[in-house]
């Protein structure tokens, strides 16, 4: 296991690689220490293993509050961070990271929502993050410019319906008295939130959803 010490030094080491957040690695490195790793991998080392979180060839769903703006949005940074650590997995990532949100009509992952014209009378973009610029879409579009990394807004389709049996068009499927979306992404990954990845024939298992809230 490793010390407190340890994961500490490991942690300032690693803060000046550019997209690195230090308080998610010291979670990430403090949850290896009990045995939950980040990156599922044959090849062990001090964040992956075996039995590890992440596969090279997931589609990761991001899931960030995006409903209102400054403080009242996740942090863009620790995003960031997060996507970085994703992208170095020690096997090569060859999936899709996704940032998502269903704002209910109101969400904008450029951060420049006007969920209540009283609190947020303009559109300019208010990040929560050291830079408010930094918003997902700047986090996807300018900071990685990765095919590997795209963003998608649930709002659009979240009064739009569609059956089991369809898998192109972009809306939500009841599921007893809830419901929950499917979506196709940037990258063509077709995005069943209940059953996984569709490859045209059968559903893939390697769909992961993290949330990542405010505070909850």
């Amino acid at each position: 296991h490793l010390s407190i010490r340890r994961q500490r030094q490991m942690c300032i080491r690693d803060r000046y690689r550019t997209n690195l957040h230090i308080g998610l690695d010291y979670l990430l490195y403090m949850l290896a220490d009990k045995g939950i790793k980040f990156y599922r991998s044959k090849n062990e080392n001090q964040l992956a293993g075996p039995a590890g979180l992440i596969e090279p060839e997931d589609v990761v769903l991001i899931k960030v509050n995006a409903q209102w703006k400054y403080r009242g949005c996740t942090n863009s940074d620790l995003i960031r961070g997060l996507i970085e650590r994703i992208l170095e997995h020690p096997d090569t990532f060859s999936g899709e990271i996704v940032i998502i949100e269903n704002g209910q009509g109101r969400g904008s992952l450029k951060c420049d929502t006007q969920t209540n014209r009283n609190h947020y009378p303009d559109r300019s973009v208010h990040a929560n993050a050291l830079n408010e610029k930094h918003s997902y879409t700047f986090l996807v579009d300018k900071v990685f410019n990765d095919p590997r990394v795209s963003y998608y807004l649930l709002d659009p389709i979240r009064e739009r319906f569609i059956d089991r049996q369809d898998h192109i068009a972009n809306g939500y499927r009841l599921f007893g008295d809830v419901s929950y979306p499917c979506f196709t992404s940037i990258s063509g990954n077709r995005i069943e939130m209940k059953e996984g990845v569709w490859d045209g024939e059968k559903f893939k298992k390697n769909l992961k959803l993290i949330n990542v809230p405010v505070l909850k």
